[in-house]
């Protein structure tokens, strides 16, 4: 395997069998194509509230991939037909630079640039 990719998934109303059911659906279509793998997977908190309290913010999914960009579209694919919720994002990196496909109201905006 070669390079990291990460998914996140807004944790608003979500399940645990509705995070196990990306985790599993993302890793067969990997699997099924030979192009990586799930390795993990956690929940991630938001920033603390007045109260000190700290919301859940995101779920993350940690997936190694052969080849990012064949493993991008399969992957957006993948999400789409899981029903990921608006705001998911795909996180990875070519080269040097750090990139982001984020889900619309239904349409991917693709490759936006993260600082470093």
């Amino acid at each position: 395997m070669g390079a990291f990719i990460y998914v996140k998934i807004p944790s608003a109303n979500a399940t645990d069998a509705g995070l196990q059911r990306y985790q599993a659906g993302l890793d067969d279509a990997l699997l099924a194509q030979g192009l990586g793998a799930v390795i993990g997977w956690g929940s991630s908190m938001g920033e603390e509230n007045r109260g000190g309290h700290r919301e859940l913010a995101f779920h993350r999914i940690d997936i190694e991939v052969e080849d990012v960009e064949r493993a991008r579209p399969l992957l957006r694919q993948a999400l789409s037909v899981l029903g990921a919720p608006a705001g998911s994002e795909l996180h990875y990196s070519l080269g040097a630079a750090r990139y982001q496909d984020v889900l619309g109201g239904g349409d991917w905006r693709l490759a936006e640039g993260l600082a470093d």
